[in-house]
């Protein structure tokens, strides 16, 4: 697990991080900002007394440009500016921090684990499918034909996205490589699109948990699996190759997927 290599793993309170309005003001004077992310994917101020969905962050320009910037810090690493440094500002407690120009944002995720939280799971709309994106090919454009049949192709395989950031970004569902958290009950997802955040992981919302996916003890399933249909074998036998074999697994659009356990 790369995320807080070298930094404590621990959940954090967020009440216990408020401090005093002289401080924020002060550090907010050196264009240093303080953001929490809950368990839900929302983002706040962390001088916010109040944190719920009227007081969390919903500026979709915003939104965009924070979590396309946001990075981990490195425990090794100095993370100056031309503002200065800012070690005094604990790793542990913000392992994250996103940048526009001399402002430094430091963000302190609810959860240990992730460095995101997904807050939707949506199917691939129709008009993402087709739109034309200028893609050349031996010197031209898609063709019409090419994009019919790239339409055909994941009509067959639908395709689902999770969106994080008030719906401004998205990561594409990868139901064979989910994290099952032993300890809290948690479901993780890889991050495999943001340019900063690779190979780390975004905690799934309670509600995309208990309304969109059924995870079970692999023991319940087994005895259902020889009645699978060869298609369902295949992706299974697939996603087996790429997450280790663990005792749960996921139903998700007839096929089976087992989860990989972290704790």
């Amino acid at each position: 697990m790369r995320f807080f290599s070298g930094l404590a793993k621990t959940n954090v309170d967020r009440k216990s991080l408020i401090r005093a309005a002289a401080f924020y003001e002060r550090e907010n004077k050196s264009r240093r900002y303080y953001y929490n992310i809950d368990l839900r994917g929302n983002l706040f101020l962390e001088q916010a007394k109040s944190k719920n969905i009227a007081t969390a962050m919903r500026d979709d320009k915003f939104l965009r440009f924070f979590y396309s910037h946001l990075k981990l810090r490195d425990a090794n690493a100095n993370d100056g500016t031309t503002a200065g440094t800012h070690d005094d500002v604990d790793k542990n407690v913000y392992p994250l921090m996103s940048k526009c120009g001399k402002e430094v944002n430091f963000v302190c995720p609810e959860d240990a684990v992730s460095c995101i939280g997904f807050s939707d799971l949506e199917l691939e709309r129709e008009d993402d499918v087709v739109q034309v994106q200028k893609v050349k090919e031996e010197g031209g454009a898609v063709t019409k034909k090419q994009q019919q049949q790239q339409q055909q192709q994941r009509q067959k395989q639908p395709r689902y996205r999770l969106f994080y950031g008030n719906k401004t970004h998205y990561e594409p569902f990868l139901p064979n490589c989910l994290f099952l958290s032993i300890s809290t009950g948690r479901v993780y997802h890889p991050i495999t699109k943001h340019k900063h955040l690779r190979g780390e992981k975004g905690l799934l919302h309670p509600h995309i948990v208990s309304t969109r996916l059924l995870i079970t003890p692999s023991s319940l399933s087994s005895s259902s699996s020889s009645s699978s249909s060869s298609s369902s074998s295949s992706t299974s036998s697939s996603s087996s190759a790429t997450c280790d074999e663990s005792s749960f697994v996921l139903e998700f659009e007839g096929a089976k997927y087992p989860i990989r356990p972290i704790d």
